[in-house]
């Protein structure tokens, strides 16, 4: 998640810092951060305490690898959810004690990075949790989605599928023969969908899935071979299972709400028509299957 490659000299003076007021103050805010955005601000403001603006430069990675000075320590920070890596160069002596300091934090700041992944991810599949939907949602909504590197290609689509029949696996087999098959198809959506793709269990047997920078068509496609993918797998135990899906292209001028009401009627039609299918909302309301009752409001569940 995060490395650290140093190269260091020697100064002919030292920076003395040490306000024991200032070090414990930056300490609880690291690890009083409630989400990952938080804490990376928090670690900005670290190294803003620390060093005055000349001596701390952000290298990102489009931006051409830069040389060190004699003084200079590369930081780099990776941030595996949102594939950030930026390094951050600090010129100022090794074993001042602003370095020492900023070596302690960023320990801290690595272990509270992993506090607050274990609880985004869903214990049983590994995918991310409802929490961390609601910060993507947020972010998107603010324009602050760090994590889509072709901003000229914005267009997202939302995929909501379940499982078909769920319930008779349970009551047929048992709860355990049931989470082996939420657990294997979370794995098949991991290797079916690309690392750009967020991947959520969205509730019981549903699952959610954001396709960045993909339009309906392409969707279609890669939809349509996942569910042909589960299909012909053999479940331990339960033999084959189907799932059916519902999507819809992202809007960013609909709150989320309307946009996953949207989705949820794509699946619902799939459902009522023979299940082990998807649909296209848009497709669906073009054709006259359905109707539209968007009901747009101030308040966003999401």
């Amino acid at each position: 998640m995060h490395t650290m490659n140093a190269k260091t000299g020697h100064s002919h003076h030292q920076h003395q810092w040490h306000d024991v007021g200032s070090e414990y103050s930056l300490f609880v805010e690291l690890t009083s951060a409630q989400n990952i955005d938080a804490l990376d601000a928090t670690l900005e403001h670290v190294f803003q305490k620390l060093f005055d603006t000349d001596s701390v430069q952000v290298v990102k990675p489009t931006d051409p690898t830069p040389d060190e000075g004699e003084n200079e320590q590369r930081y780099t920070i990776s941030n595996a959810e949102e594939d950030i890596i930026r390094d951050i160069i600090i010129n100022d002596q090794r074993n001042s004690p602003k370095r020492l300091f900023l070596d302690a934090a960023l320990e801290v700041y690595v272990n509270h990075y992993d506090l607050l992944i274990k609880s985004q991810v869903d214990k049983l599949t590994g995918l991310f949790n409802r929490q961390v939907l609601d910060e993507k949602i947020r972010r998107l909504s603010i324009g602050k989605d760090l994590s889509d590197r072709r901003k000229n290609d914005p267009s997202r689509v939302i995929v909501i599928f379940d499982i078909d029949h769920f319930k008779r696996v349970n009551d047929t087999f048992g709860h355990l023969y049931g989470d082996e098959v939420l657990v294997l198809i979370s794995h098949m959506m991991k290797t079916a969908f690309r690392p750009d793709d967020w991947l959520f269990r969205y509730g019981g047997e549903e699952f959610l899935v954001f396709l960045n920078n993909a339009t309906l068509e392409q969707a279609s496609k890669v939809i349509q071979r996942f569910l042909e993918k589960i299909a012909n797998y053999e479940f331990p135990q339960i033999g084959q299972a189907t799932i059916s899906c519902g999507f819809t292209l992202y809007d960013s001028h609909h709150n989320f709400s309307t946009i996953i009401d949207r989705a949820d009627k794509a699946l619902y039609y799939a459902k009522e028509n023979g299940r082990n299918q998807a649909h296209i909302y848009e497709a669906l309301i073009e054709s006259g299957k359905i109707e539209s009752s968007d009901r747009e409001s101030d308040i966003d569940i999401f």
